[in-house]
């Protein structure tokens, strides 16, 4: 009786509860469970907010949602980007918007005619890490919100903190994760999609190092994940979670081939929230998803194999 219990509890869809709005459904879990699945939805409703088209529209859907701004949108004016710090109960929500405004556009596309040219040491860094590179872009554009971040960050010093990016706003996101890590030596969960490699192996060991929770999700044959290529060894960092645009995970033997695909639809932000909905449904109805051994780091290493 018990055992029939558990399963249909395991296999019954869980319920938004009335007051849950987007983004609200927040854990510090470190285990591939339906509260990770479940936390990386609500990452990319973050995705949504943050590339609103408007900028009141943003401070509108973080009001509705039950978040308060902390301070004000950050957005430099050298670099059309976007972020906010933005808090609920006990959490702390840092997203960074992708690549979305004109200025944003020729930046991104700066980088790529750069990108055997622009490594940079990262002068914030403690001594002991200032000495890693990564792609000099990056690394500049990170500069420009670094101060608001940490401001805003500080003020909150008790708050569990979640970090997202879509993008070029994960190359951020995942700086930020590192900076907040090492400079504060604050626990933070990191939650990118669409990502882009940004250095290469000093800086991935030094981050799996520090970081200790970062997954990264790709969907159908985006090629951002291999912008800038091994060949100029540029790596990825963290675990990875590689669905198809149906929400089914990409098996091990596939990875390799998807990196060399290339379909820039499939880039689009609003793919990835449809896909982490289709995934998270599947994940409810099918939990046996949760017991492949490592599936995470396995599909991360698989990534790490390919040649491009």
């Amino acid at each position: 009786m018990i055992a029939l219990f558990l399963t249909t509890l395991l296999l019954t869809p869980v319920q938004e509860t009335a007051d849950e709005k987007k983004g609200q459904f927040l854990r510090p879990t470190t285990t591939f469970d339906l509260d990770m699945i479940r936390t990386m939805r609500s990452m990319q409703e973050h995705v949504q907010i943050v590339s609103s088209r408007k900028e009141s529209d943003c401070l509108d859907a973080l009001k509705t949602n039950g978040f308060q701004l902390v301070n004000k949108l950050i957005t430099p004016d050298e670099s059309g980007g976007r972020a906010y710090v933005a808090t609920h109960e006990n959490s702390l929500v840092i997203a960074f918007r992708g690549t979305k405004s004109a200025k944003a556009r020729e930046f991104f596309s700066n980088l790529v005619s750069d990108l055997d040219l622009r490594w940079k040491k990262m002068a914030w860094l403690p001594e002991s890490y200032r000495q890693i590179k990564v792609h000099g872009g990056f690394a500049t554009e990170y500069s420009r919100f670094r101060d608001a971040i940490l401001k805003a960050l500080d003020a909150y010093p008790e708050k569990e903190i979640y970090i997202v990016g879509h993008s070029l706003g994960s190359a951020l996101a995942t700086l930020a994760a590192f900076d907040i890590e090492v400079s504060r030596e604050r626990s933070v969960y990191l939650y990118v999609s669409g990502t882009p490699r940004i250095a290469g192996k000093s800086f991935q060991k030094a981050f799996e190092k520090e970081v200790t929770f970062c997954v990264r999700m790709t969907v159908g044959d985006d090629p951002f994940p291999r912008i800038f290529p091994r060949k100029l060894g540029y790596v990825h960092v963290g675990r990875l979670l590689p669905l198809e645009k149906d929400g089914t995970v990409v098996p091990l033997d596939r990875i390799k081939a998807k990196m060399a695909a290339g379909t820039f639809g499939d880039h689009d932000n609003r793919l990835y929230r449809k896909v982490a909905d289709s995934f998270l449904d599947r994940c409810r109805k099918e939990p046996s998803l949760f017991e492949v051994p490592g599936l995470l780091q396995k599909s991360a290493e698989a990534e790490r194999g390919s040649k491009r």
